[in-house]
This record gives C-alpha cells, structure tokens and sequence, in this order.
C-alpha cells in the first residue's frame, strides 16, 4: 500500500501548511513528520506519478522501475544507432535527417528519465514515510495521554 502511505502524509502535510494561525492543534506533533513538510512539492509529484501508472505496492513500484529502463535502454540504443550512422554519412541532407531522428528520441526519453528519477525517489523515500507516520501516530497518542481534557473538548466541536 505504497500509495495510501504517500496519500496520508500528503494529507497530514496539507492539513498543517494550510493555515497555522487557525489552530496550534494541527501543528504535527512529531519532528520527522515536521521535516517532510519541506518536500510536500516532491510528495505530490510521487503520488501522482503513482496514480498516473497505477502503482500500489513495492512489487508494482519496481515492475514500474525495471520497465521504465528498459524503455530507457531501447531508445538509448536506437539513439545510438542513428548517431553511428550519422558519422558515416556524407551527404549533409541524410546528415540532418539522422541527427533529427536522433533528436526526436532524446525528447522521448527526457520524460522517461524524469519518471525514473521519481519513481526511485519512491523507493527511497518510502521507509521515511513509513517512519514519519509511525512517529506522528505515537505523538498523537502521547499527546493524548498526556492532555485527555483537550482531546475530549475537540471531539464535542466536532460532533456539533
């Protein structure tokens, strides 16, 4: 459930960066999950990287990774091939024809490499997601422990 963690930190990332006059309440309580707000622009990316390519698990994420270089390895070959030929070609109009074609497939793959720099981004990141979530969960419950009168007034607002 690689997606439903990035999914709720994004969350808990948008819940505290909205607006912190409103309440100190929605301040995260734990410092891990404070850094990560820093990279919120990268979660969202990651998470709609995985919704694009319908990424759930890590097993998916690394299906996705292997696919994504070996479509990066058949271009770069093909690449390859048009500048080969390019450097035994004499005719100049052929010679522009090649280094055309040899264009057009850098254009495909400066997508693919973006998607592969995300996806491994995935991959790393995704034991500090687990972390933050886990450390913000037992700041909550700590946090509970420590003030139940708060926590029970917050629960009547709501309930209204």
């Amino acid at each position: 459930m690689v997606d439903l963690l990035f999914l709720i930190l994004i969350q808990l990332l948008k819940l505290t960066d909205a607006d912190w006059s409103w309440e100190e309440r929605c301040r995260p309580l734990s410092p891990e999950v404070r850094i990560e707000l820093e990279r919120l622009d990268q979660y969202t990316a990651m998470t709609d990287l995985m919704a694009e390519k319908d990424i759930h698990t890590d097993i998916d994420l690394m299906n996705y990774i292997e696919s994504v270089q070996s479509d990066i390895a058949t271009l770069e070959k093909e690449r390859q091939g048009y500048r080969n030929q390019l450097r035994r070609e004499k005719d100049p109009e052929k010679a522009a024809v090649l280094k055309g074609q040899a264009k057009a497939v850098s254009k495909k793959l400066f997508p693919l490499r973006r998607k592969l720099k995300t996806a491994r981004l995935i991959e790393d990141r995704l034991p500090v997601v687990r972390n933050a979530l886990d450390a913000e969960k037992q700041a909550e419950l700590d946090a509970r422990e420590r003030y139940p009168r708060q926590f029970q007034t917050e629960r009547r607002r709501s309930e209204r």
